[in-house]
């Protein structure tokens, strides 16, 4: 059980020395964010952005990534309500409730290929739906040495 542990946490190790990727997605309709949340999974596995790492299992991939190495993590939405006069002079008592949900989905995609990680990038933000605002986060992988001085 140790020695399998200790396998997982190299396997993980070397999986995040590549760039990885984040795609927060904000919308009002919850359909089309989801959609578009697994067509940027399926976008990156056909551009193969995932790098060649061979020594990870199938089994590893289930466990920590579901999906090879893509993440797909729904957010709690938010809700915004507000009331409006409906009548300032006879019916001063009748009110009007509305109510706009923005729903979020974070999308991570793990070692990912660092020459094909700006086409893809590019190619989330270009096919964007409308109405969908995305914020893309890439996290790259810093080694320091024991000799490195920090300033």
């Amino acid at each position: 059980l140790v020695s399998e542990l200790q396998k997982r946490s190299q396997q993980l190790h070397s999986l995040i020395e590549w760039p990885s990727l984040l795609v927060r997605l904000k919308a009002y309709d919850q359909t089309t964010i989801t959609d578009y949340a697994n067509f940027i999974q399926q976008a990156a596995r056909k551009m193969n952005a995932f790098s060649p790492n061979n020594s990870l299992g199938s089994k590893f991939h289930f466990y920590l990534f579901p999906s090879n190495r893509a993440g797909l993590e729904q957010l709690p939405y938010e809700v915004q309500r507000w009331s409006v006069l409906a009548s300032p002079f006879v019916h001063k008592r009748a009110w009007r409730q509305f109510e706009r949900r923005s729903y979020l989905i974070n999308v991570q995609l793990y070692g990912l290929n660092p020459t094909v990680i700006d086409k893809l990038v590019w190619y989330v933000q270009k096919t964007l739906p409308a109405d969908t605002h995305a914020t893309l986060t890439r996290y790259d992988y810093l080694s320091l040495s024991k000799n490195a001085n920090l300033k």
